[in-house]
């Protein structure tokens, strides 16, 4: 079982092999050039450890008009310092007189 688990990674490695020197071809460099861009790319994705000092400077993504229009959409509706209607109270109230006049015959 080892033996054929061996056998299929050195057969996925030659293809991998045969696909990069392909690519290669197609784009006129070589497997060496592809390999050393390839690592180029790593060492400079890696992350350098930041302080807080030298993180880039904040930018607000919402411009001022913006958020003016999104400040006056949440002030229109509820507000925590007016007193609200419950609105649900006097639905169930309504709901509750219904069943009472509709059910004459039933509860009584």
């Amino acid at each position: 079982m080892a033996s054929s688990a061996e056998e299929e990674a050195a057969r996925l490695k030659e293809q991998a092999r045969k696909l990069k020197e392909e690519v290669a071809a197609l784009s006129d460099t070589t497997v060496e050039e592809m390999e050393a861009a390839d690592a180029a790319k790593k060492v400079a994705a890696k992350p350098a450890s930041l302080y807080d000092d030298e993180t880039p400077q904040y930018k607000d993504p919402l411009s001022d008009n913006m958020r003016k229009r999104l400040m006056a959409e949440a002030s229109s509706g509820l507000d925590s310092n007016s007193k609200q209607t419950n609105v649900i109270l006097y639905i169930s109230i309504g709901v509750a007189i219904l069943v009472v006049l509709g059910g004459k015959g039933i509860f009584y």
